[in-house]
């Protein structure tokens, strides 16, 4: 529970626009928030590798996933919200964090759900693991957009030290600038 903790942590920070660059860090603009915003991405880690999902477009999502050589990769995805015209999560109040903890929540077989605000972000973080898999998801919704960020390897087999500490440095760096 306390490395979901960090990962939710940073992860807010970071969307909260709190985040700051480290000295050799590089910044990548990963994707359009519905053109009011950028979700972009800086970070200090060689190789770095970033697909973006460009299938999805056309369907109103963005898809991207960073990966560095060795490690669990890092997911994130942004789609418009079906339960928040133009307000984040944080605007929706009880029964919004309710409704969206519902949603997420059944994706997931007996997760941890922890729930918290850091700064103006509210955000859901998810934790599902056994003696043999590990699941790392947090979730938020920014300005109408949802936004879902997941740690997993494809056989969902258990996480290292070493893949939390990469996910808490994509999390971190993770920010959202908006359109003037």
């Amino acid at each position: 529970m306390k490395h979901l903790i960090a990962l939710a942590l940073a992860a807010l920070l970071a969307l909260s626009c709190a985040g700051f660059a480290l000295a050799e860090a590089q910044t990548y603009d990963l994707f359009s928030v519905g053109g009011k915003a950028t979700l972009t991405l800086t970070i200090d880690r060689e190789p770095l590798y970033i697909t973006l999902d460009e299938t999805l477009t056309e369907l109103g999502a963005s898809h991207a996933i960073v990966e560095t050589d060795g490690l669990a990769p890092c997911v994130i995805s942004v789609a418009k919200s079906d339960i928040a015209e133009d307000q984040s999560l944080t605007d929706m109040g009880e029964e919004g964090l309710e409704t969206l903890k519902a949603r997420v929540s059944d994706q997931f077989e007996n997760p941890e759900i922890l729930t918290g605000k850091v700064g103006d972000v509210t955000y859901i973080a998810i934790k599902t693991c056994s003696e043999t898999s590990d699941v790392h998801s947090v979730f938020t919704i920014v300005k109408g957009y949802f936004v879902q960020f997941d740690q997993y390897r494809a056989d969902f087999s258990k996480l290292s030290e070493e893949d939390e500490t990469f996910a808490r440095e994509v999390l971190a760096g993770l920010n959202v600038r908006t359109a003037e």
